[in-house]
């Protein structure tokens, strides 16, 4: 029987030593290897909503325009009323509220609303969106003009409104106006339901103070081409 003597077992250490120190680096190597791949992922990965979304939501990253260009855009979104109440944001109206204020800047004043509230709107529903922007002010009235003719601009394919119709806008109302899907997002007179003329109405109630942006469902998910190419 062959026995270890103190120098066979010194180097029998040291051959340990260096098996286990190339393992090791072995180890390194690859987990060198799997952070320069997430590293190098395109960016249609998927982005945590925004702090204030619904707790562990995800929506997909908005598309490059060149992801979005080789996809075809949504005919002009239905008009679909509120029929339920949740106080959940849903990450399409996250992802809309973000970018409108990272665009244009000012802040948003109200996405939800509670279901013992009168009257119907798509806040109960988590698919509205206010947004801060005075038409009495003249700087706020050109930054509320530079965000419409974005979103209803033509794009290069000739689709009109093609960011209105990719991240699911159903209407836009602002200083006594309304932007609708389905008349083509032509521009139309607007009057609140509990007002019976402009001059006896509020400022809030004809959205002078601020614009009101509703979604479709699609829209409200995060599930359009705008997200999902």
């Amino acid at each position: 029987m062959h026995t270890a003597t103190p120098s066979t077992s010194s180097s029998i250490r040291r051959q340990r030593a260096s098996s286990r120190g190339s393992a090791a680096l072995v180890v390194v190597l690859a987990v060198l290897a799997v952070l320069a791949a997430l590293v190098a992922a395109p960016d249609r990965a998927q982005a945590q909503v925004a702090p204030g979304g619904a707790p562990g939501v995800t929506v997909a990253a908005p598309q490059t325009a060149a992801a979005r260009a080789a996809s075809p855009v949504e005919p002009f979104a239905s008009y679909e009323p509120q029929t339920g109440c949740t106080s959940r944001i849903m990450p399409g109206t996250r992802a809309y509220a973000d970018q409108l204020t990272g665009r244009y800047g000012s802040r948003i004043i109200g996405i939800t609303r509670a279901c013992s509230s009168g009257g119907r709107s798509e806040h109960k529903e988590s698919r509205a969106i206010d947004w801060a922007i005075d038409a009495r002010n003249a700087g706020q009235r050109q930054v509320f003009y530079r965000y419409l003719t974005e979103l209803l601009a033509t794009d290069s394919s000739g689709a009109f409104a093609a960011r209105a119709r990719r991240m699911g806008v159903m209407y836009v109302i602002w200083n006594d106006r309304i932007w609708a899907s389905w008349n083509g997002f032509q521009v139309r007179p607007y009057l609140h339901a509990n007002c019976t003329a402009v001059a006896t109405c509020s400022p809030t109630l004809r959205h002078v103070d601020h614009a009101h942006v509703s979604l479709s469902w699609a829209g409200a998910r995060g599930t359009t081409s705008w997200y999902t190419g």
